[in-house]
């Protein structure tokens, strides 16, 4: 009886804590992809911004040269 018990309250202990490892591992995995998701947008806005900006500035010197 008691080893039936005790079995039973290991299953559970074993059970309750491989839920909370799929539990940490998902959230691991949101937090993961949300952390690769912002880090990807602010990288494509900073290069676009530059890649813009560095267009124009040499628009405009190849403008003013021709202009001259």
């Amino acid at each position: 009886m008691v080893t039936t018990i005790t079995v039973i309250m290991v299953k559970m202990v074993v059970t309750i804590m491989m839920v909370t490892m799929l539990i940490t591992i998902k959230i691991t995995t949101i937090t993961t992809t949300i952390t690769t998701t912002i880090t990807t947008t602010i990288t494509t806005t900073i290069t676009t911004t530059i890649t813009t900006t560095i267009t124009k500035i040499i628009t405009r010197k190849i403008t003013m040269r021709k202009t001259k």
